[in-house]
This record gives structure tokens, sequence and C-alpha cells, in this order.
């Protein structure tokens, strides 16, 4: 029987492989669900995944890897409401509702939408997943407990969104297209796929007391409800005893938590995270506007004024003094500036002490290594076109909105 690390590993791998994300611990988010998804009854609330992006970005195909390395997985495609709710009732495993636009928040509704929207936010827990229907005259008693992969371009309402992990999809890059297009040979076949499955189901029902053990640890005096969400995956993170993973999904958790808003997570952390995965990548100096568009596209906001932090815009300026306060950028010596497209750019030489914090070297260890440009970010300055923008969808200060 293999060790669940190798099967998460294995999951993960898969996902990769089908679609392209922009964060790459959300693969790692998803692996955690999808094995969630093994032993639902266990855990006394699941996640809700809110699967959303632009058009042809790829939310179908990921969706159908999901369901590829789930357990009772199935996919709702368009059908009325009340088609849907019967469906959900009967399938009892993890759901994909596919291109379901009109759940959106903005959306007008009709009032058998309306239920199900008020059946999907209630069914993460298993206290308020059993619900009295009404199918014209008839009454039944439907259960719709259950991991839901809500996969639509609207988003949803924000109190169904709070209980939903968000992912997000986007066009891939030309930068990253070679790459991805080698890691796409790393996606199982059918008969892989089998013995994941039956591999994983044999790891559950072998170690259903363990898992019954590590969740109740780890829900034991924590009552909000986004703990509650993240607990199961947390639990099996845990279980598998697999640094690399644990760090992942806490990175991927605490972007979350920034999503929906929380004041417990400091934005600051983000900015860390984020300074961290491009010193990873090859960058020894920064531009603030990239690290601003980082931010942004890891939160998916479409403007930059609609986040503000303690009454001060979201905003590059706002980034360039965190990255000094933070002691992340040298302030010794001039910095100099980059023009891109009429717009005057300062770069920052990131500090020898975060290089050295992140890649466990000193600066002087890697002389010979070729450092990324402070501006190679832009698409422009590499095809002078803004065409495949890692950006695109955000509002790109070099350019406006895409």
């Amino acid at each position: 029987m293999q060790d669940l690390s190798t099967l998460l590993h294995s999951i993960r791998s898969h996902l990769s492989a089908s679609v392209w994300l922009p964060n790459e611990d959300d693969y790692t988010v998803m692996s955690l669900v999808a094995a969630t998804s093994y032993c639902m009854s266990i855990f006394d609330s699941v996640p809700l995944v809110l699967l959303t992006g632009e058009k042809g970005t790829g939310k179908t195909e990921f969706s159908n890897a999901i369901i590829q390395v789930s357990a009772n997985a199935a996919m709702i495609g368009q059908g009325s409401p009340a088609a849907i709710a019967r469906q959900i009732d009967k399938t009892r495993g993890l759901l994909v509702l596919d291109d379901m636009d009109h759940l959106g928040g903005k959306s007008k509704t009709g009032a058998q939408t309306e239920q199900l929207r008020q059946l999907i936010k209630q069914s993460y827990s298993k206290k308020s997943a059993s619900k009295v229907v009404f199918d014209g005259s008839k009454e039944n008693t439907l259960n719709f407990y259950g991991i839901k992969v809500i996969n639509n371009t609207t988003g949803i309402d924000p109190i169904t969104g709070s209980r939903c992990l968000h992912i997000f999809t986007s066009k891939i890059p030309p930068l990253e297209s070679q790459a991805f297009i080698t890691q796409s040979e790393n996606q199982l076949d059918y008969d892989d796929l089998s013995e994941v499955r039956d591999n994983f189901h044999t790891w559950v029902f072998s170690n259903t007391q363990r898992i019954d053990h590590a969740y109740q640890q780890e829900k034991q005096g924590k009552t909000n409800r986004t703990d509650e969400i993240h607990a199961p995956l947390r639990t099996f993170a845990k279980l598998s005893g697999d640094k690399s993973i644990i760090d992942s999904l806490e990175k991927a958790l605490a972007r979350q938590t920034l999503i929906l808003g929380s004041k417990n997570q400091k934005p600051v952390d983000l900015l860390i995270d984020i300074i961290s995965k491009l010193i990873f990548q090859g960058h020894r100096s920064v531009t603030p506007t990239h690290v601003y568009l980082e931010m942004l596209l890891s939160l998916q906001s479409s403007t930059a004024s609609t986040f503000s932090i303690s009454g001060k815009t979201f905003s590059p300026e706002w980034v360039g003094r965190q990255l000094r306060a933070q002691n992340l950028v040298s302030t010794s010596g001039r910095n100099t500036r980059k023009t891109i497209r009429g717009h005057k750019l300062r770069v920052l030489e990131i500090a020898p002490d975060a290089i050295k914090k992140v890649l466990g070297k000193d600066l002087q260890d890697m002389e010979d290594s070729e450092s990324l440009s402070a501006t190679s970010f832009c698409q422009f300055t590499v095809s002078n076109s803004c065409n495949g923008c890692r950006y695109s969808g955000i509002k790109c200060l070099l350019r406006g909105t895409h």
C-alpha cells in the first residue's frame, strides 16, 4: 500500500498537468480536497470550492481532472434547479456544478434558483445539509452534504463565497507555455488513475481511526467557520508528514484568508510570500509595480482602488514602502529606474538577508548564477506585445485594463 504523501503527490502531479493555474499552491489545495472526498462522513464540515476565471481558461478541464482523482465524483451541467437538487442528493460524493453562471452573486434569479443557492450555501456542514424541498406539490427531504466545485465565470454571492475555497484560472503566459507542455506529460492514464483511486480507498479504510483522531485534534478549540472548512485539508496534510505539502497548504490558506478579507491576516504576509516566490524564480531585483501586480493576481482583484489597507490605498507606492519597512530590499546605495511604455519604474535590489533566508545561502555564493531582469515581468519588453500577458484580466498600470 502506498503512503499518503506519495498518493497526494500523484494527485497533485495529475492536476498540475491538466490545467495551468496562476497560484501553484492551489494544486496542493485541490489534491487535499480530493483526498477529503474519500471519507467525507468523518468530517463535520467540508469545503465548497469556487473555480472561476475567464472563458477558455480550463475550468471544465480542471474540473474533469478533479473528478478523475476523487471518490464518487460526478459533474452536473445545465438543468432545472429542481433536477440539480435531486442529483446532489443522489450523488453523495464530490460534485462539480459546471458552468453555473446563474449562481453568480449579481445575477437575477427565480425562486427555484434562489432556493438552490441557499441549499448549496448550507451544504458544507452536516448540521445544515438536510432540507425539506418542495418540487411542485411534492415534499422531499434531501441531503446536500458534501464537497461542491462550483465552476463559473461570474463568481458567487458573498455569503456562499465565505464558505468557499477560491481557485482562479487564467490564460497561460507565453513564457510559461513550454514548461506547461512538458508538465502535461505527467497526466495519469486510465489505468494509473484507477490505481490511485484504489490505493486511496485502501489507505483511507485502513486508517479511519487515525484520520478521525487527527481531525478531532485539529478542530479542538477552533470554532470559526473558516477553521472548520480548512480542518479536513489540514488533517490530511499533517497525516502525510510531508513538510512540502504542509507548507504549500498553509501558504494557500493564508491567501484564501486574504481573499475573504479577514482582519487576522496581514496583507504584508502576502507581500513576503510574493517576494519569496520571486527570489526562487531567480529575481535579485524587483520593481514595486511587479510585486503589486503579483499581489493583485493572487487576490484576483479587478481594480487597484477597491482594496484598502489600514486606510492606505493599495498601490505600487504602498508596496515600495512596505518592501523597505520589512527590510526586503536594500536601503543603501542609489536605486535605478527603468522605463516601460513611458512609465519610469524604480528598481529595488532585494536585500541579501532576504535572499539567504529563502535560498539558504549567501548572495556571494551565487555570483556566477544568472538573475532575471527586474523588467522581465512585462510581456511587452519581451515580445513588444501585450498578447498573452500574465496579468490579463487585472488592471495593469503599464497599459490600462487588458
